[in-house]
């Protein structure tokens, strides 16, 4: 059967429900067969899954069907950010924050400058190096979340990193937004000024300002609410509010979602039983999310990115590796343990870092498709290797019970 009657098949029984079904059946297929016969996290099983069904293996999901339920997606990113932003309860985090931030400075400091080095070298433009550099600094939040959900965690480790996690991807969107203006300025392409900090600012602030909003609306619906399905259905409903207002004044999800948690988890008293529901939805929504990211992944990226791909990917590890440790030794309150093991978890990048290469490719003439190839590149090797870099930290600081295989 030729290609062109194989696609028109396709087309004519494929529909968004059907995708829907496959992609969650496939994940979750993908990820106890990772997790039985391999002992790897389930969260790789999921990206594998994906990976098989979409256009680089037997192309069942191709490209437009993955556009007609990114919706989905979209929701997905909403409903596991306010999980993560739930984890960011200030009063557990004031007792280490000092430490926290020497670990974060050192850890920005030493990936951003050996990525921006490296690739300013190997690509023969400062430039290029900048750029790579401010968006080696960017995690997949979503992918680590779950994998902290995968496990029963104990201790106060995979909270310190998803408060780094979230702190990285802040940075990053603040100062590419700073070298992007400046290098558009200087004689990039798309802008003569500095538009582009101020309306990367601009949404990074407005982002922030809606989802603080609310979620201090929903703290005071959740003194009010007694039962906890409607509390469960509010919750739900607040947060897809803040993904399409966020959607539709294009700014950042992530952050409005994040927000919602975090005001959610500090300010209201009802917050363990917000989040106890908010868990009920938590494992479908991770499988098709994951599996999603998995049916992105191009092969043939790997073959274009070339020794300045391999040169980002290698100096990124090292910096988020060896930055933590220099960080760790101006710490006194985080165990030792973790501090050798919080680079290891921050490694995973995804959706942040390929929007932003987007932008890069845009509006910065030398970039001719370098940023971006690199950047799926190292997207495909992070979000395969990542989740195994994060369950051998949780192992390594005693994170995972033992009950847990």
């Amino acid at each position: 059967m030729s290609k062109r009657k194989s696609n028109l098949l396709k087309e004519d029984f494929m529909n968004e429900v059907l995708a829907v079904g496959i992609i969650l059946l496939g994940g979750i297929g993908g990820g106890k067969i990772f997790r039985k016969f391999f002992h790897l996290p389930a969260v790789t099983g999921y990206i594998f899954a994906g990976l098989i069904l979409g256009p680089s293996v037997l192309n069942i999901l191709d490209h437009s069907i993955q556009e007609s339920i990114q919706p989905i997606n979209d929701l997905a990113i909403g409903v596991l950010a306010v999980a993560i932003g739930g984890e960011l309860k200030f009063s557990r985090l004031k007792s280490i924050w000092g430490d926290l931030c020497r670990v974060f400075f050192a850890e920005t400091l030493v990936t951003f400058s050996f990525v921006a080095i490296i690739t300013g070298l190997i690509s023969g433009s400062i430039g290029i190096g900048l750029i790579l550099g401010t968006l080696s600094l960017a995690s997949a939040p979503n992918t680590t979340f779950a994998i902290f959900r995968e496990y029963r965690l104990k201790g106060s480790f995979p909270r310190t990193v998803l408060s780094v996690v979230a702190l990285d991807n802040l940075v990053c969107l603040i100062l590419f937004s700073m070298i992007v203006g400046t290098m558009g300025l200087l004689g990039g392409k798309g802008s003569s000024d500095f538009s582009i900090v101020v309306q990367v600012m601009g949404k990074i602030g407005f982002s922030i300002f809606i989802g603080s909003m609310l979620g201090l609306i929903l703290v005071f619906l959740t003194k009010k609410i007694r039962k906890e399905n409607e509390l469960f259905l509010s919750a739900l409903g607040f947060i897809f509010l803040g993904v399409g207002i966020g959607l539709w004044l294009n700014l950042e999800v992530l952050f409005i979602s994040m927000l919602i948690g975090l005001v959610i988890v500090n300010y209201s008293p009802r917050a363990p039983t917000f989040f106890k529901q908010m868990n009920r939805v938590d494992v479908p929504i991770l499988v098709i999310f994951l599996t999603m990211a998995g049916i992105k992944i191009d092969l043939n990226q790997i073959i274009l990115v070339g020794v300045l791909g391999l040169g980002y990917v290698c100096a990124r590890l090292f910096g988020k590796t060896i930055g933590t440790r220099i960080g760790g030794s101006f710490c006194r309150k985080l165990p030792d343990a973790h501090l050798r093991n919080i680079g290891l978890a921050i490694t995973p990048q995804a959706g942040i870092a390929i929007g932003l290469s987007i932008i890069a490719e845009r509006n910065i003439l030398m970039a001719e498709g370098q940023i971006m190839t690199v950047i799926l590149g190292a997207v495909i090797f992070f979000q395969v290797i990542g989740p195994i870099f994060v369950r051998n930290a949780l192992k390594n600081t005693d994170s995972i019970e033992s009950t847990v295989g």
